[in-house]
C-alpha cells in the first residue's frame, strides 16, 4: 500500500525533460448551468486544489459515470491535480475515497448563476371567463385564496383551468372539455393561457436585475408550523440568490428554508446551492422555490433551524430506505448511520426528491463531512466541513463500495 494514492507507481515531482504536461498551465473554461466562476485559479500539487467549494472538470477519456458527462463539478475535498508524466491528471486523496482519472480543463466554481438565469417559470396567465363548456374535473384541493388555486393549476400540466370557492376555500382543477353534447351550468372559470395571450400581463424577460415590487415581502405572515416554533427562525431568505438562506459555517449547516402553501401546508425545501432560489411570479401572482427543474409556488416562507430532536409527531417516518446498488458499485453491507458525518465508511448512493445530479436522481459520492439528519419530517443531505456546501433532500441512501 502506497502512503500516497498517485497511480500504483512513483514518479518525479519534478517532471523529467520533455514530460512536462501541456499545456503547461491547465486551461479554464466557461461554467455550466448551476454553477459560476469563483474567480480564482487551481493550484497545482495542493489540496484542495480550489478555495471555493466546487471544481469543474473535464474529463478526458473516462466519462461520470453517472451522468454519462465529460464535465462534472464535483466538491474539492481532498482533490488536487498533477502532472504525470506529460499528462494532467485529478485525484481525490481522502481517506474514504479513491478516485484518479485524467483531464483537460480545471475551473473553480461555486454553486449559483450569473447573468440571465434559465428559469423555467410558469409562462402561464389566468383570465377569466364565464363559461358553460363542461370539463373533467383532475382535483380538488384546499387552499386559502384564488391565487393559490390559478398557482396549483399553474404546477400541473394537465390542468387547463380552474375555479375558487371562496366559501369553502376550494379549489377545482380542470382539464380538458367533454366533446359531444353536453349540458353545464354557467360559471366564473379561470383559464391557463399563455402569458401572450393575456394583454398588458405579458411576463417581462427574466433577468436577475428585474425589481420585485417593495410590497413583496417573501416571509410577510409567516408563522412556525407544528415542527418549529419562533426560535427556530433564522432569518428571511434572500431572493434571487443560491442558496436561498447563504452559506453558513461548520457546526451551523443546518438550515432549511421553510415555506407555507398555498393550501396553508408547511413544506420544508433544501438550502441547496446549485440554483435553487426564491422568486417572484409576477403573473401567477405568487412567491415560488426553484429547485432541480421545478417550481414550487408558495405564500410565505422564511429559514429555520430544524430542532435537533424533531418535535411530536415531526419525526422522519419511514426510516430511510436503501435502493439497489448503481453499475460499477456493490452493497457493502453497512447501515448508513445517521446524525453523523461520515454517514458511510466507504462511499455512499443518494438518491435525491427535488435536486437532480446533471439530470440524474441518483449518484456515488464521497462521504467525507457528508451526514444525514431529520429536518421536520423531511430527509436531509448536507456537507458539514470544508469548505463545501451542499444540501439536499433525499428520499434513499445506501452504503456501497466500487466491485
Amino acid at each position: 500500500m502506497h502512503d500516497s494514492k498517485r497511480a500504483t507507481w512513483q514518479f518525479a515531482i519534478a517532471a523529467l525533460p520533455g514530460c512536462e504536461c501541456v499545456p503547461a498551465t491547465l486551461p479554464v473554461e466557461q461554467p455550466i448551468t448551476g454553477y459560476k466562476d469563483a474567480g480564482v485559479v487551481p493550484v497545482v500539487d495542493v489540496t484542495p486544489m480550489c478555495t471555493s467549494s466546487l471544481t469543474q472538470i473535464r474529463l478526458k477519456r473516462v466519462p461520470s459515470p453517472v451522468s454519462g458527462n465529460d464535465v462534472e463539478a464535483p466538491s474539492t475535498v481532498g482533490r488536487s491535480v498533477f502532472c504525470a508524466m506529460g499528462e494532467w491528471m485529478t485525484v481525490v486523496e481522502s481517506a474514504t475515497e479513491y478516485s484518479e482519472y485524467s483531464l483537460t480543463a480545471a475551473t473553480c466554481v461555486e454553486p449559483g448563476c450569473t447573468g440571465r438565469q434559465q428559469i423555467k417559470v410558469a409562462q402561464k396567465c389566468f383570465i377569466a371567463v364565464s363559461s358553460n363548456v363542461p370539463r373533467r374535473v383532475l382535483d380538488t384541493v384546499k387552499v386559502t385564496s384564488p391565487v393559490g388555486c390559478n398557482a396549483t393549476c399553474a404546477e400541473t400540466p394537465q390542468c387547463e383551468a380552474c375555479s375558487f370557492n371562496a366559501g369553502t376555500s376550494v379549489c377545482t382543477l380542470l382539464g380538458p372539455a367533454f366533446t359531444g353534447s353536453f349540458c353545464a351550468a354557467t360559471q366564473i372559470i379561470y383559464e391557463k393561457r399563455a402569458n401572450t395571450e393575456c394583454q398588458g400581463r405579458t411576463r417581462p424577460v427574466y433577468t436577475t436585475k428585474r425589481v420585485i415590487p417593495q410590497q413583496f415581502v417573501v416571509d410577510d405572515n409567516y408563522s412556525p408550523g407544528s415542527c418549529s416554533d419562533a426560535s427556530n427562525v433564522v432569518a428571511a431568505p434572500a431572493s434571487r440568490t443560491s442558496p436561498p438562506c447563504g452559506v453558513w459555517s461548520p457546526g451551523y449547516r443546518r438550515i432549511v428554508f421553510d415555506a407555507i402553501m398555498h393550501n396553508g401546508s408547511h413544506v420544508v425545501f433544501e438550502n441547496y446551492g446549485t440554483g435553487a432560489l426564491v422568486d417572484w411570479d409576477d403573473v401567477v401572482g405568487s412567491w415560488f422555490f426553484h429547485v432541480g427543474d421545478n417550481n414550487f409556488f408558495f405564500k410565505s416562507g422564511t429559514c429555520v433551524r430544524p430542532p435537533a430532536r424533531p418535535m411530536p409527531g415531526c419525526d422522519c417516518i419511514p426510516a430511510l430506505p436503501t435502493e439497489a446498488p448503481m453499475a460499477g458499485y456493490r452493497d457493502d453491507g453497512v447501515a448508513a448511520t445517521m446524525d453523523l458525518a461520515p454517514v458511510c465508511p466507504n462511499l455512499v448512493q443518494l438518491h435525491v426528491r427535488r435536486a437532480t445530479f446533471n439530470g440524474v436522481e441518483s449518484e456515488v459520492v464521497n462521504t467525507v463531512g457528508r451526514a444525514i439528519y431529520c429536518a421536520m419530517r423531511t430527509w436531509m443531505n448536507i456537507i458539514e466541513e470544508g469548505t463545501t456546501y451542499l444540501e439536499y433532500t433525499v428520499v434513499a441512501v445506501t452504503c456501497v463500495d466500487r466491485i
